[in-house]
């Protein structure tokens, strides 16, 4: 039976520590992160705040066999985090709130990274801190970094954009982009069948 829940010690840049695969971290603090994808089909916008960070997310999908054993079966399924990327430029943390505008959505609060996203590839490198993808390449270079892990990352430029994990393939060419297929495409207040969240609480 697979428990409900993962007890995780998350890093940061607050508190030097070191990754499962040997890179340097830090800590955001002590989590339950749930082992399945709940609200699915739900609108992004109620359901954000109880998911994780992508940086969280990440980690555990690292550190825990059940979390990543979980993202690699469920394949045509997502997630969303409560990581946002706003004109390709910031990396936003769990706002507060949201604000409707006449160009999309606006964010309150919240915390903020500065970013440079990588072309729309396959990741050989992630950030440690927050999870996002620092660069890609092509997939035979991801492979030999992650192996079965390895997975694409595709990102909008213009406006907020909630950041997803997905395991899902092309329809129509049935390529497949890798169990921790990162899009920062959709709008936050839209629903996708099959993209819910993952519980994320302290513990």
């Amino acid at each position: 039976m697979v428990e409900k829940e993962v007890s995780i010690h998350l890093p940061s840049d607050r508190e030097p520590g070191i990754l499962p695969n040997g890179r340097e971290s830090g800590m955001y603090g002590d989590y339950r992160i749930g082992t399945d994808i709940e609200n699915v089909g739900k609108r992004f916008v109620d359901i954000y705040k109880a998911a994780p960070t992508l940086g969280e997310l990440r980690y555990a999908f690292e550190l825990d066999p059940s979390i990543r054993k979980n993202a690699v079966e469920r394949i045509g399924y997502g997630e969303i985090t409560s990581s946002f990327l706003r004109n390709g430029m910031e990396l936003i943390e769990r706002p507060e709130a949201f604000v409707r505008t006449k160009r999309g959505a606006a964010v309150k609060g919240g915390r903020v990274y500065r970013v440079k996203p990588p072309p729309n590839g396959w990741v050989v490198e992630y950030d440690n801190v927050t999870g996002f993808p620092v660069r890609t390449g092509k997939k035979e270079e991801a492979i030999e970094r992650f192996g079965e892990t390895a997975s694409f990352f595709m990102y909008n430029k213009d406006g907020l954009y909630i950041i997803s994990r997905e395991n899902t393939e092309d329809g129509l060419f049935k390529v497949r982009y890798g169990p921790f297929f990162l899009r920062a495409c959709f709008r936050p207040w839209i629903e996708e069948i099959n993209i819910g969240s993952r519980s994320c609480r302290l513990m």
